[in-house]
């Protein structure tokens, strides 16, 4: 493979590189078939209107999993109630006292 192994020097700038890559890839993509079809709809002038909804649900559908699955440990763990030694322990104080 073309990657740096882990903890190597270089390794958070290859992955920034390739993150916006992949990132610029799917963008263009989705410019491409929106001009795409606006093409067809200039040269045919058969409406394009239920292809443009049809992928824009598709699109709008792809995105909110790609959301939704970052917080997906968070959304299932508000459930689940926090032990009181848990419940302020994040700020400055190690053992969740407030003392």
């Amino acid at each position: 493979t073309l990657s740096l192994c882990r903890g190597c020097k270089g390794r958070t700038v290859w992955f920034f590189a390739h993150w916006l890559l992949g990132t610029t890839v799917c963008i263009l993509g989705v410019i491409s078939i929106y001009t795409g079809l606006g093409a067809y709809y200039d040269k045919t002038s058969k409406s394009t209107k239920l292809w443009t909804i049809a992928f824009t649900v598709e699109i709008t559908v792809i995105v909110l999993i790609y959301l939704f699955q970052d917080k997906w440990v968070h959304i299932q763990n508000q459930g689940v109630p926090v032990r009181p030694s848990e419940e302020h322990g994040s700020i400055g104080n190690e053992k969740g006292t407030d003392k």
